[in-house]
């Protein structure tokens, strides 16, 4: 056995251009895809939650109403 170790450097490949652009693209698409799947869960979302403002704002309207009216007949008709 000899003292000198031989080395090599690791066999590496680099990434070509058409690699970088294809993987490049393939992420792009990933996020578009995403963002417009967050887009579309954010709009039915959003959708939902009015109309259950709406619904409860009818429901508080009414029972104010209703309940103006009880008093003033209550008052009235003591």
């Amino acid at each position: 056995m000899s003292e000198k170790v031989t080395t090599e450097p690791p066999a590496v490949e680099l990434a070509n251009k058409d690699w970088v652009l294809k993987e490049l693209m393939d992420t792009e698409r990933r996020f578009e895809k995403a963002f417009h799947e967050q887009t579309l869960f954010l709009t039915k979302e959003t959708g939902e939650l009015k109309r259950e403002i709406a619904n409860q704002t009818r429901w508080t309207v009414g029972l104010i109403t209703t309940m103006t009216i009880a008093i003033i007949l209550a008052v009235l008709f003591k």
